[in-house]
């Protein structure tokens, strides 16, 4: 498995210093937006970020570019990395905030929001309270018991 991912690594290195790749290549931009779209859907999700990171970085100007954006942040998101998918989005709203990508990026920075709110800040507690709480859960069982 991490012989594939090398393989693709060295790969992606000799396309992007390619001549071909130098140029603003449309033909060379999809071929890879379609590598990292296949990755991604593959769930090597690592390995999808960084063909779309070296889109946006050789291509920024590319019909691809707000797509890749996209694809980069639905990937954190989907591994629940909410911080960084946010990141991620809301730069695509920056950078592209006219592309065909925008309005799904701002549906998703809600659904994060929204699943960010749900979860409840951790409770902080000391030492001798969480004790006293397990004891009274455990105390018709006598497991545990705290002069």
């Amino acid at each position: 498995m991490k012989n594939w991912c090398l393989i693709i690594l060295i790969a992606l290195g000799v396309i992007i210093g390619s001549p071909l790749f130098a140029e603003d290549s449309s033909a060379e931009t999809k071929k890879l937006y379609e590598s990292a779209v296949l990755l991604y859907g593959e769930k090597k999700y690592e390995l999808a970020r960084t063909v779309f990171q070296q889109i946006l970085l050789h291509h920024p100007q590319s019909d691809l570019a707000d797509n890749a954006l996209y694809w980069k942040g639905i990937s954190y998101y989907d591994e629940r990395k909410y911080e960084l998918a946010l990141k991620e989005l809301e730069k695509l709203l920056k950078d592209y905030p006219q592309g065909n990508k925008a309005e799904d990026a701002r549906s998703t920075i809600k659904k994060i929001k929204k699943i960010q709110g749900a979860l409840p800040p951790p409770e902080k507690k000391g030492l001798r309270e969480l004790i006293r709480e397990l004891e009274r859960e455990l105390s018709d069982k006598k497991y545990l018991r705290i002069p």
